[in-house]
């Protein structure tokens, strides 16, 4: 399957803006077929944010910090393998985490800065980073700072569903290892609700979303995303 057979074409409206998040693929068609890597697809996101924390190695025991007013979709994501707690309950009651789920949103990043002042609070935590519907340039240097990155293809590029995950720079697949299903099943203890993550991200892959060619179209897209949505931003705040 090539890029192109994913691609819908754009529905602009005068102004050329969208909203936060599309209601339907705003796509560009991309033409440079040289580049013939593949992006391992996840069924969403949600799958994605739990596939890293098994990546991580937490269990049912590890306390996963999350943003205050965080969506079902994250928090049963997360609930999945660990156990979440709001990221300011946290700080004040001085309890520390094995990890925090930080995000980017509307098209700007998180300060690298505030990313490393979460690292530094107790339990000094791991970060999975949710870049929401602001993904940034696949090259951002955060990727070599052994921090775990998901993408949403719905929030981002409009799709009825996908998610990537990378972690330290490498997308990761969503197959689970002997090894990680082994290390996984003993962190959880439950053979039923791992069952239930098995057949969650691994049984239930779109078929139209397995793989997507052509780094270079991907990142035109991500591109296009970004800018539309801090145009839009622009527009709401003033």
């Amino acid at each position: 399957m090539s890029f192109a057979d994913v691609c819908v074409e754009p529905e602009l409206n005068i102004a050329g803006k969208i909203g936060l998040w599309p209601n339907s693929p705003l796509l560009e068609r991309e033409t440079d077929q040289e580049s013939g890597r593949t992006y391992p697809l996840f069924p969403s996101a949600r799958q994605a944010l739990t596939r890293s924390l098994a990546i991580k190695g937490l269990g049912r025991s590890c306390r996963v910090g999350v943003p205050e007013w965080s969506s079902h979709c994250v928090l049963s994501a997360v609930a999945r393998v660990a156990t979440p707690i709001s990221i300011t309950d946290a700080i004040a009651g001085n309890i520390p985490l094995d990890c925090i789920v930080a995000y980017d949103q509307w098209g700007w990043r998180m300060p690298d800065s505030e990313i490393g002042n979460l690292s530094d609070l107790p339990g000094t935590p791991a970060i999975i980073l949710d870049k929401v519907d602001s993904p940034g340039p696949q090259d951002d240097e955060r990727a070599r700072t052994g921090s775990c990155e998901i993408w949403s293809f719905s929030k981002v590029l409009g799709f009825g569903g996908g998610g990537l995950l990378r972690v330290n720079g490498e997308f990761a697949e969503p197959e689970l290892t002997v090894g990680e299903f082994d290390q996984t099943l003993s962190n959880i203890g439950d053979a039923d609700e791992w069952a239930d993550i098995r057949k969650t991200y691994g049984k239930s892959i779109p078929k139209g979303l397995e793989t997507i060619n052509n780094a270079g179209g991907l990142d035109a897209l991500i591109a296009r995303q970004n800018s539309l949505r801090r145009a839009n931003l622009s527009v709401l705040v003033d």
